[in-house]
């Protein structure tokens, strides 16, 4: 999302500003290269190393969460009342749990969908679902670039989670929607 907001910002500044913060950018990882270098691949070591320790490229891709969700719908289904919870949710603080415990801290999933399916019940999920349907169709309407991050913010969310439920990347979706309703001026400002 950041690249993508400079690109922008760029777009909008007359062409010598854009040479002038391009040739910076370049004079930054020319003079530290060899740092850059050595974080990306550490950084590479690191996904390797996790790809080859997982047992398949969904567990790769979700780092895990498919266990987590796995555990959550099999500890949600020993509760006593599951249907109703299936159906209006456990709240924020039982969500998947099927008792409560003394001593028991708050727990999310880390993968949006599932944390409003078992905080919210399938009334919150279809609410969730329908306000995502929402938000693509109405910006592609507008703008097929500005779906498109709304997508990709969505499939953020479902996979790596964290979107709706904390304050700093919902500015993000805040900005995109800001950017529908006002889109006339986004356009000629940003060159959309």
């Amino acid at each position: 999302f950041l690249l993508i907001s400079f690109v922008y910002y760029l777009q909008t500044k007359p062409r010598i500003i854009r040479m002038f913060i391009l040739l910076f950018v370049a004079s930054v990882i020319f003079v530290y290269h060899e740092i850059l270098f050595s974080i990306l691949s550490s950084i590479y070591d690191v996904v390797i190393y996790r790809f080859k320790e997982n047992d398949n490229f969904f567990n790769f891709i979700l780092s895990g969460r498919d266990n987590y969700v796995r555990e959550a719908f099999s500890e949600f289904f020993k509760s006593n009342f599951w249907e109703v919870k299936l159906i209006l949710g456990g709240g924020a603080f039982m969500s998947f749990r099927s008792e409560y415990v003394s001593g028991m801290i708050f727990d999310t999933l880390e993968m949006d969908f599932f944390d409003v399916l078992f905080m919210y019940g399938l009334i919150g999920a279809l609410l969730y679902l329908s306000v995502i349907i929402y938000l693509i169709i109405s910006s592609y309407r507008i703008s097929r670039k500005l779906s498109f991050l709304f997508i990709f913010l969505f499939l953020h969310s479902f996979f790596a989670g964290h979107v709706f439920f904390d304050g700093l990347p919902v500015i993000a979706g805040v900005i995109l929607y800001l950017m529908t309703k006002h889109i006339n001026t986004v356009k000629s400002k940003f060159c959309i």
